[in-house]
């Protein structure tokens, strides 16, 4: 009997994300009983802060790069089937604009009964993510689909000029 194996970094981000909300979802009712929401989403913020900006380290160390450049062809990873459709462009030369139009993680959410979780679980994790494949970005974004924008407005600026 042959046995097919995937590692977890060949797995769909968006895929992933679904396995690990539906373990965390009864983990943070308990903790929603005992030791109140706020105090279960100020532990959530904390946790997936630090895991992104991991990941974000990784990532740019799987892609051999941690430049402008290299940011596209990372995000392919979080987009595979189509979960995301984005836009890029550069409005300055220090400046990486991406706009995000259509989002499955938005639906995944909403299908597994955990909107409200998506953008700690999902969302939050940009910033960090971000900082992690190169600390000398500087990340904003004003609105995010997944509480009701239009887009996800995304802007990474490079604070410092590389030589």
């Amino acid at each position: 009997m042959s046995e097919t194996s995937m590692k977890i970094e060949e797995m769909p981000i968006l895929l992933r994300r679904e396995v690990e909300a539906l373990i965390l979802k009864p983990f943070l009712e308990a903790f929603e009983k005992e030791v109140g929401k706020e105090r279960t989403k100020e532990i959530v913020i904390d946790i997936i802060k630090k895991t992104a900006r991991q990941a974000g380290h990784e990532a740019a160390e799987r892609y051999g790069s941690n430049d402008f450049d290299s940011i596209e062809g990372i995000m392919q990873y979080h987009s595979m089937d189509g979960s995301l459709e984005m836009e890029f462009s550069k409005p300055e030369e220090n400046q990486l604009m991406f706009k995000t139009v259509k989002c499955e993680y938005v639906e995944m959410y909403e299908r597994i009964g955990m909107k409200e979780w998506g953008c700690l679980l999902s969302c939050l994790r940009d910033e960090e993510y971000y900082c992690g494949i190169n600390p000398e970005f500087e990340f904003h974004r004003t609105q995010v689909l997944m509480n009701g924008g239009t887009c996800c407005d995304s802007l990474l600026i490079q604070k410092k000029e590389r030589s």
